[in-house]
C-alpha cells in the first residue's frame, strides 16, 4: 500500500513540475521582448542634418528588427558625403551598415538599440511614435560620430514627409487700404481768372466719378486743348484728352495735367441761320498774332430772305471776305445777316424825272450806272462814283 501512493506521488509531482516547465516556456514565448514579425523602418532624406541634406549624404537606409533580437543598421553614405566627412571632420566613416541587436522596453513603446560599433558604448533607446496610420517613427541620434545629426525612421514610408517638399510659399502680405489720389497741373506761366483756383489734391478711399473743373486761366500766345491724365495725350490709340465738365472715373492715382498748344484754329460756318452746299471751312491752324484771310461767303440766308453783310468772330468785330484778321485765340466766324432795302438812283442833271431801282444785296459787287457826271445818288443822300461797288448793305 505505502508503495503504491509513493508512486502515485511521485507521478503526480513529476506532472506538476512538467506543467510548471511548459507554463514557463510558453511565457517566455509569449513575452519576447521583440518584435512578432520583421520590421523595417525606412530613413527620412528629405530632413537636413547638421551637415547638409540627407538626400546628398546618404543612399536610401533602413534598419530591420527580426523576431529573434537581431538588428541591421544599413545606411550607406554616398561619395559626396565621404569628401565633406575629410573636409569638416578630418575623418571618414566608409559605412554605416552593422549588425547589432534589440529588445523591446516592457510596455513596447521604446526600442533599447545596441550598437555594435565602437563609438556607441552605451545602448540607445529609440522612442516609438505611433502614427495617425498605427506605423511608428523614431528618432536615432548619431552626433557621437557627426556631431549635431539626427536620423529620422519610418516603418511605413507612406508617411515620410516629401522627398522634394514645395517650398512654403511667403505669407501674402495684409492688403493695404486702396486710396486713389487725384491731382490737377495748369502748368507754367498761367494767370488764374480773380477769385478762381484749381481744386486742391484729393485723396479717394473708394472708386469715384468725378467732374473736371472749368478752365478759368490763360496762358499768353497759347491756347487750352484739355487735361490730360497723367500727361497722356493718347494712349492705345485711344484719346485721352478730357475736357472741363467731363466726367472721370477714379479707380487709379490721377494727375491731370493741362494741355497747351501755341497754334490756333479758325473755322468758318454757316452759322445757325445759313445753309449751302459746304460744311464748315476749317483754315490751317495759325500761330499766336498772325493774321489771316477771310473767305468769299459759300452760303445763303435760310429763306433768302436777307442778305451776307460779313465774318464777325462773335465778338463784335465784322470782316468782309478777303479782309485781314489776326488770331489770338481759337476763333469762330459766322455770317452777318442784314435786310435787303431798295435804293432809288436819280440822275444829277435836268433829266430829274428818270430814275432806277434797285434791290441791294449786301456784299454783293453792285455797279452803280446813270448820271451824266459819273455820280449817283442815294436816296438817303449819299454820293458814290459809278466806279465804286456797295460792299455794305443799307438799312432802314
Amino acid at each position: 500500500m505505502r508503495k503504491i501512493v509513493s508512486v502515485a506521488l511521485a507521478a503526480a509531482m513529476s506532472f506538476g513540475a512538467c506543467n510548471v516547465l511548459l507554463a514557463a516556456c510558453g511565457d517566455d514565448e509569449k513575452d519576447a521582448p521583440y518584435f512578432d514579425k520583421e520590421t523595417v523602418f525606412h530613413v527620412d532624406l528629405s530632413m537636413s542634418t547638421a551637415i547638409g541634406p540627407l538626400g546628398t549624404l546618404c543612399e536610401p537606409g533602413t534598419i530591420t528588427f527580426r523576431t529573434d533580437g537581431t538588428a541591421t543598421f544599413d545606411v550607406p553614405f554616398t561619395d559626396a558625403a565621404l569628401v565633406m566627412m575629410d573636409n569638416l571632420l578630418g575623418f571618414r566613416i566608409p559605412t554605416f551598415k552593422h549588425e547589432d541587436t534589440y529588445e523591446l522596453n516592457e510596455d513596447e513603446t521604446a526600442i533599447i538599440y545596441h550598437s555594435t560599433r565602437k563609438d556607441f558604448e552605451e545602448p540607445q533607446t529609440l522612442e516609438l511614435e505611433t502614427l495617425s496610420d498605427g506605423s511608428w517613427k523614431f528618432v536615432y541620434d548619431i552626433s557621437v560620430q557627426i556631431p549635431g545629426t539626427q536620423l529620422y525612421f519610418y516603418s511605413n514610408e507612406a508617411m515620410m514627409p516629401d522627398q522634394n517638399p514645395e517650398p512654403e510659399p511667403d505669407p501674402e502680405p495684409e492688403p493695404e487700404p486702396e486710396t486713389y489720389e487725384v491731382s490737377f497741373d495748369a502748368g507754367e506761366g498761367v494767370v488764374f481768372e480773380e477769385g478762381y483756383t484749381l481744386p486742391e489734391d484729393t485723396s479717394y478711399d473708394e472708386v469715384t466719378e468725378i467732374t473736371l473743373p472749368e478752365a478759368k486761366f490763360t496762358k499768353e500766345g497759347n491756347a487750352f486743348r484739355g487735361w490730360a491724365a497723367n500727361g497722356k495725350i493718347y494712349e492705345y490709340g485711344e484719346n485721352y484728352l478730357y475736357q472741363p465738365g467731363d466726367k472721370v472715373t477714379i479707380d487709379t492715382d490721377i494727375d491731370f495735367v493741362a494741355v497747351w498748344s501755341d497754334s490756333f484754329h479758325v473755322t468758318i460756318t454757316k452759322g445757325p441761320d445759313g445753309k449751302g452746299n459746304v460744311g464748315d471751312l476749317i483754315m490751317s491752324d495759325t500761330l499766336y498774332g498772325k493774321y489771316v484771310y477771310l473767305p468769299a461767303n459759300p452760303y445763303d440766308y435760310k429763306d433768302y430772305s436777307k442778305g451776307f453783310a460779313g465774318w464777325t468772330d462773335g465778338k463784335g468785330k465784322v470782316v468782309q471776305p478777303g479782309g485781314m484778321y489776326k488770331v489770338t485765340e481759337d476763333v469762330v466766324f459766322e455770317p452777318v445777316w442784314a435786310e435787303f432795302v431798295e435804293v432809288t438812283f436819280k440822275a444829277d442833271i435836268a433829266d430829274e424825272g428818270s430814275s432806277r431801282r434797285f434791290s441791294v444785296r449786301s456784299a454783293r459787287r453792285f455797279f452803280c450806272r446813270g448820271g451824266r457826271q459819273g455820280l449817283c445818288r442815294l436816296a438817303a443822300g449819299e454820293r458814290r462814283r459809278k466806279s465804286e461797288y456797295f460792299r455794305e448793305a443799307a438799312r432802314r
